[in-house]
């Protein structure tokens, strides 16, 4: 098994699949641009004109780190 940090969880297709796992579950970011207009809630908020934005001087020097629980177990088929 890999190092944690070695996967991304993707999609096939060209679109997502039945369940969006990750909208309006619990997420927590190590860094934020600005929390009312890019907070780490706007990346799970289920709206495509939203998005979460570290702040840029976070990004230069150090890792920047976002964590998605869902809350409930989710059985995903593959990863890639």
């Amino acid at each position: 098994m890999g190092r944690a940090g070695q996967y991304c969880l993707s999609q096939s297709g060209s679109e997502a699949g039945v369940e969006n796992v990750a909208e309006k579950a619990g997420v927590v970011a190590s860094s934020v641009a600005d929390a009312v207009a890019h907070g780490a809630s706007m990346a799970v908020d289920g709206r495509s004109t939203t998005f979460w934005a570290s702040s840029p001087s976070d990004s230069v020097r150090a890792c920047v780190r976002m964590r998605v629980c869902a809350f409930e177990c989710v059985r995903v088929s593959a990863f890639a």
